[in-house]
């Protein structure tokens, strides 16, 4: 059977490639395809490869090495991660909105081009507050990001939801951009509306928290001396790497 393995951030860069497509025995489970991976890794004499740490996911589901595969499975290898398109993706129910684009969140053509959030599923005039948070690009010539979208926007609308029932809001909103964004452009907006400004507070510096410890968003700083990988940390998940499905004696010297 063929499953395909998804590479992102630091192991996409290790490996040369966005994905690896690999033929095993019917019946296999995860930790074949991963023990499969670590083959590769080591005829390429990667040693990054092997020792970077992630999490698993199959089909966009958290799992772990026992997991039986199935012919056409997506395995995925979630690096750590260093911040947080569905633009066909329809808004979850009322009061939260989360997306991730491409796009400039700054530009507000009624405004001159300054950031003005209007998200109605927040501003349903209910609240006595609203804050909102806004993270900007700062001492480096751009941030480059990326993300698994299905993982990401699935993270994204667990920890809204959970802030709004957390701080009794009446609406929340997330927007991640993606790819380069330059010096003093946005990349990630959190707007929290309340009754009171206490809980605005409160969920808008939480949610930005659990954005950077969670979300399957990985980035890279760019200047003048040219492109870093920023450092991150795993989801909350049992961490794996590809040197412990390899024989000890076989690991690359």
């Amino acid at each position: 059977m063929r499953v395909r393995v998804l590479l992102f951030a630091s192991l996409r860069e290790a490996f040369g490639r966005r994905h690896v497509d690999l033929e095993l025995d019917p019946g296999s489970d995860a930790a074949a395809a991963l023990r499969a991976l670590a083959e590769i890794a080591q005829r390429r004499g990667s040693r990054a490869a092997l020792e970077q740490r992630f999490v698993l996911a199959i089909n966009d589901r958290w799992a772990d090495p026992a997991t039986a595969l199935r012919n056409g499975d997506v395995l995925v290898l979630v690096p750590p991660v260093s911040g947080g398109s569905a633009a066909d993706r329809q808004p979850p129910p009322t009061h939260v909105s989360v997306r991730l684009t491409f796009e400039s969140l700054d530009a507000d053509p009624r405004d001159e081009g300054r950031c003005a959030p209007t998200d109605p599923l927040v501003d349903d005039g209910s609240a006595g507050a609203r804050v909102v948070f806004e993270g900007r690009t700062r001492d480096v010539d751009a941030l480059e990001y990326e993300a698994h979208p299905p993982l990401a926007l699935a993270e994204l609308e667990a920890i809204a939801r959970t802030a709004l029932e957390r701080h009794h809001l009446r609406g929340l909103s997330i927007e991640h951009r993606l790819g380069r964004v330059p010096r003093g452009e946005t990349s990630l907006r959190v707007v929290a509306a309340a009754r009171h400004r206490s809980e605005a507070f409160a969920a808008a510096c939480e949610v930005v928290d659990e954005i950077k410890a969670r979300v399957a968003v990985w980035k890279v700083e760019i200047d003048r001396h040219g492109r870093r990988r920023a450092s991150g940390q795993l989801p909350p998940r049992r961490a794996l790497t590809l040197a412990r499905f390899l024989p000890a004696a076989a690991e690359v010297a």
